[in-house]
């Protein structure tokens, strides 16, 4: 009694043999490549979440910065002190935000946000001094409601690119 084995030729060669091998190896590479893709896609979020993180850091400075010259009478007596300061920070934001591009990642209208927590931040600063305590309240109101605004367009935009799964 004989028993056939079946074989696959290809080119005048047996492949048979070698057919669980290549197979085994194909899913190998193609699971390295998935792997690659989601380690590379967490890393690009991750150091958005980064970027994130430095941004609000940055923007809490510049709320407390805000508290301090508005209700602590801190710069009062400079208050172009407190103008530099605060477009330094504002600076130091665009600065973070540009490198947004990198991952892709866009956010409509920035330069509108941007522009108005510089204003709201520096709008009359420079008259502090003939302002009362409700005006000084609105102003620091209006400094939050700008940090609020661009931390939610901030946020968003990140949600946007890389959803929550």
């Amino acid at each position: 009694m004989s028993v056939e084995t079946s074989s696959l030729v290809l080119w005048g060669v047996d492949i048979a043999p070698f057919l669980p091998t290549f197979v085994s190896l194909s899913m190998v590479i193609f699971g390295w490549g998935i792997i690659y893709r989601n380690a590379k896609k967490l890393s690009s979020r991750n150091e958005a979440h980064s970027f994130a993180s430095n941004i609000m850091s940055t923007l809490k400075d510049i709320e407390t910065l805000s508290e301090d010259f508005w209700f602590k009478s801190a710069y009062n007596d400079t208050p172009i002190s407190y103008e530099m300061l605060v477009i330094a920070k504002i600076k130091i934001i665009q600065r973070k935000l540009s490198s947004f591009s990198i991952n892709k990642i866009s956010i409509e209208n920035i330069d509108d946000f941007i522009f108005r927590l510089r204003n709201a931040c520096t709008s009359k600063s420079l008259s502090i001094s003939n302002l009362s305590q409700t005006q000084k309240r609105i102003c620091m109101n209006n400094i939050i409601n700008s940090i609020s605004s661009l931390e939610l367009q901030i946020n968003e935009a990140i949600s946007n690119r890389y959803p929550h799964s």
